[in-house]
């Protein structure tokens, strides 16, 4: 029940500094369900989530406006909707984004949220979202803020179910 068991070690258990990608521990086990984060260092040697910060360029959105995710017993895409930086430090303003994503079923809360990420967002995708898309975070550290994330927002676009 916590999002830091894989920061630092592999699928076996042993220290590893790339740890893994890893779904927030609120994702039911090997489901993509509504509203997903996953979480993933962003390595100097290219590896992990490093291709992330990429986001931060509009020009690298526009010729990677989709993610594929591939799983037992789906295959995924997502399209890039928003790209935002936040500070997860208490009492930044922006620490609670990551939490209020799973309860987008208020509309209150979504509406707010979405204002405040516009406020921070890179710069404007082409496509819109909505409280009753499927939407996942892709989430790696960023460095421009303490204790700062790049979020790069998607929403489910297409899911087909695959044979075994």
């Amino acid at each position: 029940k916590n999002n830091d068991k894989y920061l630092h070690q592999n699928i076996d258990g042993k220290k590893d500094s790339h740890g893994m990608l890893f779904f927030s521990y609120a994702t039911p086990k090997r489901k993509m369900s509504y509203n997903n984060i996953i979480y993933g260092h962003n390595m100097k040697d290219g590896s992990m989530f490093a291709d992330l910060l990429k986001y931060s360029s509009k020009s690298f959105y526009k010729k990677h406006k989709y993610v594929k995710i591939y799983t037992e017993g789906y295959n995924y895409v997502y399209e890039v909707v928003d790209v935002f930086r936040l500070s997860c430090d208490k009492g930044s303003g922006t620490e609670n984004l990551y939490r209020q994503l799973g309860e987008f079923n208020k509309k209150s809360v979504f509406k707010k949220w979405k204002k405040q990420v516009k406020g921070i967002h890179e710069y404007k995708c082409s496509s819109d979202y909505k409280s009753t898309d499927n939407l996942m975070i892709l989430s790696t550290c960023e460095y421009t803020h303490n204790n700062g994330r790049l979020a790069v927002l998607c929403k489910q676009v297409k899911c087909k179910k695959v044979s075994k």
